[in-house]
């Protein structure tokens, strides 16, 4: 998949409106690991999921984030990098992003 197509899921997931939507919703919202783009976004609920693949190949290695954040208006957020999941700084770059997305959604929603 890409960004865009998962970015695409998300936003179908936000509207979702099936049986399972609140078991879907709180199991997003509660995750484990909440180091990227939740970890960027203090002010608001972030229904997020994160994927990697672990690689010895640099080119084959993926650390993933995509999230829902359940702001007055509310976005969907992708972004798919090739960081090592054992670098100590794989982090930085999500929640640096989703800071600076969250701020520009709160002008734009002026």
């Amino acid at each position: 998949c890409t960004v865009a197509e998962m970015t695409a899921l998300f936003f179908d997931f936000y509207h979702y409106e099936g049986k399972n939507k609140e078991f879907l919703k709180e199991t997003l919202l509660n995750t484990s690991y909440n180091a990227q783009i939740g970890a960027g976004i203090k002010d608001y609920p972030v229904a997020q999921k994160f994927g990697c693949q672990i690689s010895p190949e640099p080119s084959r290695r993926i650390y993933h984030d995509m999230a829902v954040v359940y702001a007055p208006k509310p976005f969907a957020l992708g972004i798919f990098t090739r960081l090592d999941w054992n670098s100590s700084k794989k982090n930085a770059p999500f929640v640096k992003l989703a800071s600076l997305i969250n701020e520009l959604n709160e002008e734009l929603s002026k």
